[in-house]
């Protein structure tokens, strides 16, 4: 089987004195490994001075002279320069997460890139990389079934830690974090947990120069109406179209014949009726996802129709959910009018606010609803602001849906002491992919402690905690740099968040790992491909 060969040195392996023959390692195969994982910690530096509760924001840049100021990793890695395959990956799951799941996205990061770090320094050495995946393979279900098992659920919006959990989200921001948890209150629990279509975060308006508040019902950002649409209509009644607003066209070149040009002429009238009967039925606001013809605007706005275009296709599903209207095409305006009044929504008032360029509707008759409204003097500020809004209430409405673990990388380093229990049952040519695993989970507490100006040594003492047999969740307090009950100092994230980042940061791992060669297309040529 060959010489043993010296396995790279991790806490975990201290005690193991050539447990695992090894093969020689490929030269090349190691440089186009560390390659790989230099490209996938770029990613990970770029978001480590923003991580934890001491992070730093981060300026972003761009060509054209605009920049934005933000914590948020799926912001940053949104702006990296990701021309290598592997940050391009690593970058792309983060932004994935920050998609899915609203939070996580840097936890992901660091997690996927101690894990390829570790993985490389062991494949250099001469594990083999089948043996390292399998290792990881073995240890992964035992940290996803210890992060859902002792999460802690959440009961509803009177538990102080779903609080804690928008607290934390929110960098400590306490006006953020109990707007939050006044929105929950205002929202029924079915719809925050079980409506898999709703999402708190998306109901987080930003408006420069507005005042930072929980708003009742609906505000859209979207193209208000003119000027000599009203300013407010009381009792509305609102018809919502999902489509553009206009007349049936007839291809160019139908116009060209007589037969063509007529039936365009019936078609436009045809449309006019249609609109016309809109007062007929009662609708005095109209809300459209697409255009509204021009010939159409005229014809609202005599009727002193209240009327909105370009509204996005969720916000008008919000509003149909908020009023009981049901949406309606563009040819389902051909109904009659008994028909067309069965799908009116009502609301207590619509009104347009053109400073802000927004549209409130307060007082639906059918699913309660606020909005988070959140405003700032600058646009940079704003954007952070809305940003840590949006992040915090999709942290909670993850904490409602499945319970809290302790945060700042207590939950994960405390997943260590049963992946310790893994290695020791796993075969000897596993161990050193297991001990990648253990590693890794280490990575969000140390990164946390060192942001807060500490010694990441000090994490070997609150894993002693875990190992100890006290209960789970011991960490580093970011004002003393002592060893902490975390649930003491009121520091939690949502179970699903942190689930969510670890299986994203397994998977890219897994990705990275695997690559073998890269092959530039351009030149024609392969780029570190075993012998």
């Amino acid at each position: 089987m060959g010489m043993d060969r010296p396995i790279a040195a991790t806490s975990e392996n201290a005690d193991i004195v050539d447990r695992t023959v090894t093969a020689s390692p490929d030269v090349r195969y190691c440089e186009l490994l560390q390659t790989n994982a230099a490209a996938a910690a770029s990613v990970a530096s770029a978001v480590l001075g923003s991580f934890g509760p001491r992070g730093l924001n981060t300026a972003l840049a761009d060509g054209d002279g605009d920049f934005a100021v933000t914590s948020d990793a799926a912001a940053i890695v949104e702006k990296l320069d990701t021309k290598h395959p592997v940050s391009h990956l690593v970058a792309g799951a983060a932004r994935t997460q920050g998609a899915q799941v609203g939070d996580g996205a840097a936890t992901a990061v660091i997690i996927a890139s101690a894990l390829i770090n570790e993985a490389v320094a062991q494949a250099c050495v001469g594990v083999p990389m089948v043996h390292l995946l399998a290792g990881i393979r073995l240890a992964t279900p035992v940290v996803l079934d210890f992060l859902k098992q002792t999460a802690r659920a959440s009961a509803y919006c009177d538990d102080p830690m779903l609080y804690q959990a928008a607290r934390t989200a929110a960098r400590g921001d306490k006006q953020i974090a109990a707007l939050i948890i006044e929105a929950v209150r205002a929202i029924s629990p079915e719809r925050l947990t079980e409506d898999e279509t709703f999402s708190l975060s998306k109901r987080v308006m930003a408006r420069q120069g507005a005042t930072t508040r929980l708003a009742p019902g609906l505000i859209l950002g979207t193209q208000t109406p003119g000027e000599r649409a009203p300013v407010s209509v009381p009792k509305p009644w609102l018809l919502l179209i999902d489509g553009d607003l206009a007349p049936e066209r007839i291809p160019d070149e139908g116009l060209g014949t007589e037969t063509g040009f007529q039936r365009h002429l019936q078609l436009q009238e045809d449309f006019a009726e249609d609109v016309r009967k809109l007062a007929t039925v009662g609708a005095n606001c109209v809300f459209v996802t697409g255009d509204i013809a021009p010939s159409a605007r005229v014809l609202l706005e005599e009727a002193r129709i209240f009327c909105v275009e370009s509204v996005p296709a969720s916000d008008l599903a919000e509003l149909a959910a908020y009023t009981g209207g049901v949406p309606v095409s563009r040819a389902g305006l051909r109904r009659s009018i008994g028909e067309l009044r069965n799908h009116l929504g009502t609301a207590n008032t619509v009104a347009r606010d053109p400073r802000l360029q927004a549209v409130y509707v307060e007082g639906g008759s059918g699913r309660p609803m606020v909005t988070i409204l959140v405003g700032a003097a600058t646009p940079e500020v704003l954007a952070e602001k809305s940003g840590i809004a949006r992040k915090a209430a999709a942290t909670v409405q993850a904490a409602l849906r499945g319970g809290v673990l302790p945060g700042g990388g207590a939950a994960e380093l405390a997943a260590v002491k049963y992946v310790r229990r893994v290695r020791q049952a796993a075969p000897d040519k596993y161990v050193h992919g297991v001990d990648c695993v253990i590693e890794a989970l280490k990575a969000p507490m140390v990164s946390i402690v060192q942001t807060c100006g500490f010694s990441a040594r000090q994490v070997e003492e609150a894993l002693r905690a875990d190992a100890q047999g006290r209960a789970e969740g011991w960490g580093i307090s970011a004002e003393t740099g002592r060893v902490t009950y975390m649930y003491d100092l009121e520091v939690v994230d949502a179970a699903p968040v942190k689930i969510g980042a670890f299986v994203t940061a397994v998977e890219v791992a897994d990705a990275v790992l695997r690559i073998s060669a890269i092959i530039d297309s351009d030149a024609d040529t392969r780029a570190g491909a075993l012998d």
